[in-house]
C-alpha cells in the first residue's frame, strides 16, 4: 500500500503519515510545491525524517522546481527511508529524474558500496544497495 500526503502533510506536525503506515503503507507519497528559502532543504528532511520514523514508512518527497512570478521552486526531490536516511536526492534549481527501485518492506536503507555516490549523468549503486539512476532532464 502507498500513503498519499501532499504539500502541508509532510511541513509540520501532524498529518496522516502515520496514519497510513498504521494501515498498512509502507511507501508515502508527497508531491509539493515548496518555494525555497535558505535551510528549507534541511527543514524538509528534518520533518520527513520525524514523520517517517515515527510511521516507519519510506517518504518519496517531490518537489516542484522552477519559478512563477516572484516565487522560487528549488526542486530537490528526495526519496528517505524508514531509518531517516536520505539514499537519492535530486538536483536543486535543475528538472532531474531520479529512478529508485527499493524494498517497501526494508526498514533501513541498504548501505551504499564506496564510490557510489551520485553523478549528474548517471550512477548505479551496487547489487546490496538500492538500484537507482539518475538522468538531468533536458527541456
Amino acid at each position: 500500500p502507498v500513503g498519499l500526503a501532499v504539500c502541508e502533510h509532510l511541513g509540520g506536525g501532524g498529518g496522516p503519515v502515520t496514519g497510513y503506515a498504521r494501515a498498512g503503507a509502507r511507501i508515502v507519497l508527497g508531491p509539493n510545491a515548496s518555494p525555497f528559502h535558505h535551510g528549507k532543504r534541511d527543514e524538509r528532511e528534518r520533518w520527513a525524517r520525524a514523520h517517517g520514523t515515527a510511521g516507519g514508512a519510506w517518504i518519496a518527497y517531490v518537489n516542484l522546481v522552477g519559478g512563477q512570478d516572484d516565487v522560487v521552486y528549488d526542486g530537490g526531490s528526495f526519496l528517505m527511508a524508514p531509518d531517516g536516511q536520505v539514499v537519492a536526492r535530486a538536483a536543486q534549481f535543475d528538472e532531474d529524474l531520479v529512478v529508485v527501485d527499493v524494498d517497501p518492506a526494508a526498514s533501513t536503507a541498504p548501505t551504499r558500496s564506496p564510490g557510489s555516490a551520485t553523478s549528474r549523468s548517471s550512477a548505479t549503486c551496487s547489487a546490496a544497495s538500492p538500484s537507482w539512476t539518475r538522468r538531468a532532464w533536458s527541456s
